[in-house]
């Protein structure tokens, strides 16, 4: 996911001609802000909201939860590796390092 994103980013890296223009350093052919460089923003702009603030949302919300649901196996098993380094009484730290 971390090479979606990263993918998705380079979108927003453009570098200016001297007639005014620019275009993307990983693609020169591209001119950023013409029709193809918004066609591939849409897809960027999914991956970003997929990938990074869905991802961050889910992982918030399971953080938020794991006080109440730490008693259940089936959680724990699920969610280990957000749980597994900190006290049940610092589960908030997985948040930290996210």
């Amino acid at each position: 996911s971390l090479t979606v994103l990263a993918i998705a980013f380079e979108l927003f890296k453009c570098f200016p001609h001297p007639n005014g223009l620019s275009s993307l350093r990983v693609s020169p052919d591209v001119m950023c802000y013409s029709s193809e460089w918004n066609a591939m923003l849409v897809v960027g702009i999914a991956a970003i909201l997929v990938y990074f603030v869905f991802a961050f949302s889910l992982f918030s919300y399971v953080l938020h939860k794991a006080p109440q649901r730490y008693h259940d196996p089936i959680f724990r098993r699920t969610w280990k590796f957000l749980l597994v380094k900190w006290r049940p009484n610092c589960w908030w730290f997985g948040q930290v390092f996210l």
